[in-house]
C-alpha cells in the first residue's frame, strides 16, 4: 500500500476542493451567476497541479464584467505552492481590495499575499500579484527577477501581444537627438542636418486619423548614413575610441535594428509642436513569446480570443504550441443585445451628420444611465470616433474610454 505524503494529497484532490469551496462560497455570497464558475475552477487548479498551459475564453460579456476572476482566485489561493499572478494594475487594486479579501474570509488565510516586480525569495509559497509589463520584461530581458518554474495566471491576454510589443519597441523622442549631439560634439551638424532632413521627408506623408507612418527608403537612407557618419567619428577618434562608449545604447540598438528583416521601423508624428519620434517594432512576437511559455506553465485568460474552441489563430499568433483549451459561450437568454435604431438621420456624408448622431448617443446614454452594464459604441470612422470620445467624455467623465478593453461595470 502506497502512503501518499501530505502534500502529494493536497495536489490530488486540489480540483475537488476548489470545487467544492467555490460552489459553497457563490451559494453563501449570492453572487452574479455565471454558468461556468466552477468548470474553469476546475480546469485552472488541474494545470496547476499538472504544470500544463491551458488557454481559457471566458466570452465577451463575462470578461467586461469581470464575473470569471474568482474562478481562477479560488485556485491561486488554495494551491499550496507559490503563483504569479499576472494582471494590469489597474485590476490589481479591486483584486486586492475587493474579490481576495471575501474570498480569505471564506477559506482559511494561510497564503500569503504579495504584490511587486519581482519574486520576493525563493522560499516564498505565496500569490505574488505583478503588472504585465514588469513580468514580461523580466522574461524577455533575462533579469532574473522571476524563478522560472513558478505556475502563472495571465489575465487580459487579448492584450498580450500589444504588451510584447511595446516591451520590445525602441524609441527615439525628440530629446534623444539633443543626446546624440552632446555626446558626439564633432557630428553635431551632421546629425541636424540628418533631423532636418527627416522632419522634411516625414511631413510629406499625407495625414491619417493616427499621424503613423511607416518609413521609406529616403528615410531610412538618411538614419543609415547617419549611422556611418557617426560611428566613423568615433573610430578614428583615437585608437581607444572614447566616444564610442559615449553614444547612448538605444541610439546603437535603433541603428541595429534597421539592418534587421523582421522590424517595423515606423515614426509617430506631433504636428502641432513640430517634431516626431522614430520607433522600431518586431514585425511579429509569436517566436519570441514561444521561448517565454518554455519557462513555466502557463494559465492564458481572455475573453474572445479566436473563433474555433482551440483557437489555432492565436495560438500561433502569441507562439504557444500546446495548451488545454477552453471556450465558454455566453448565456443567449440572459447576455441579450439591445438594439436601437434610430429614423431619419441624415446620410453619414452630410454635414448635419454628426451633430444628429452625438444627439443620438446623449439620448440612449442618458436613458440607460440608471440601468447596469457595459455600454459599446462602435463608430467605423476613426476620426469621428476620436471626436465623439472627447465630446461624450467631456459630459460623462472617465467611463468613456477608446479602444481600452479593461473597462468597468459603467463603462462606456
Amino acid at each position: 500500500m502506497r502512503v501518499i505524503a501530505p502534500r502529494e494529497e493536497t495536489s490530488a484532490v486540489i480540483e475537488v476542493e476548489v470545487h467544492q469551496q467555490l460552489r459553497a462560497f457563490l451559494r453563501e455570497q449570492g453572487e452574479p451567476y455565471w454558468h461556468h464558475h466552477l468548470t474553469m475552477a476546475r480546469l485552472v487548479a488541474r494545470a496547476l497541479r499538472l504544470d500544463r498551459h491551458a488557454l481559457i475564453q471566458t466570452g465577451a460579456a463575462s470578461g467586461y464584467n469581470g464575473h470569471y476572476r474568482l474562478s481562477y482566485l479560488m485556485p491561486a489561493l488554495l494551491w499550496h505552492q507559490a503563483v504569479v499572478l499576472v494582471v494590469p494594475e489597474e485590476l490589481q487594486q479591486r483584486l486586492l481590495m475587493v474579490e481576495i479579501p471575501r474570498l480569505r474570509q471564506w477559506i482559511p488565510p494561510h497564503k500569503s499575499i504579495r504584490t511587486g516586480d519581482r519574486f520576493p525569495c525563493p522560499e516564498f509559497q505565496g500569490l505574488l500579484i505583478t503588472s504585465p509589463q514588469a513580468w514580461l520584461s523580466d522574461r524577455l530581458f533575462n533579469q532574473s527577477r522571476f524563478p522560472t518554474g513558478i505556475p502563472t495566471i495571465i489575465d487580459g491576454v487579448d492584450d498580450i501581444a500589444a504588451w510584447t510589443q511595446e516591451q520590445l519597441t525602441i524609441c527615439l523622442h525628440p530629446r534623444d537627438w539633443e543626446e546624440l549631439m552632446l555626446a558626439c560634439p564633432t557630428q553635431t551638424d551632421a546629425i541636424r542636418d540628418a533631423r532636418i532632413q527627416l522632419t522634411r521627408l516625414i511631413y510629406q506623408h499625407p495625414v491619417n486619423p493616427y499621424d503613423r507612418y511607416l518609413l521609406e527608403a529616403p528615410e531610412t537612407t538618411v538614419l543609415t548614413d547617419l549611422y556611418q557618419t557617426v560611428w566613423h567619428s568615433c573610430m578614428t577618434c583615437s585608437s581607444e575610441n572614447p566616444l564610442l562608449s559615449r553614444i547612448p545604447q538605444h541610439w546603437l540598438e535603433f541603428w541595429q535594428s534597421l539592418q534587421q528583416g523582421d522590424r517595423l521601423i515606423w515614426t509617430s508624428v506631433m504636428r502641432q509642436q513640430g517634431q516626431f519620434s522614430l520607433h522600431s517594432s518586431p514585425a511579429e512576437v509569436g517566436s519570441i513569446l514561444a521561448a517565454v511559455w518554455a519557462q513555466q506553465p502557463v494559465v492564458l485568460i481572455g475573453t474572445a480570443l479566436d473563433l474555433e474552441p482551440d483557437a489555432p489563430i492565436y495560438r500561433q499568433r502569441v507562439g504557444l504550441a500546446e495548451a488545454t483549451c477552453l471556450k465558454f459561450s455566453g448565456d443567449r437568454q440572459q447576455e441579450l443585445i439591445q438594439l436601437y435604431l434610430p429614423d431619419r438621420l441624415p446620410m453619414p456624408n452630410t454635414p448635419q451628420f454628426q451633430t444628429a448622431l452625438l444627439q443620438e448617443l446623449r439620448t440612449l446614454l442618458s436613458a440607460a444611465t440608471a440601468g447596469h452594464g457595459l455600454m459599446v459604441i462602435l463608430i467605423g470612422d476613426v476620426p469621428l470616433k476620436a471626436q465623439a470620445g472627447s465630446i461624450l467624455a467631456a459630459e460623462f467623465g472617465s467611463r468613456v474610454q477608446v479602444e481600452k478593453t479593461c473597462l468597468d461595470d459603467q463603462g462606456i
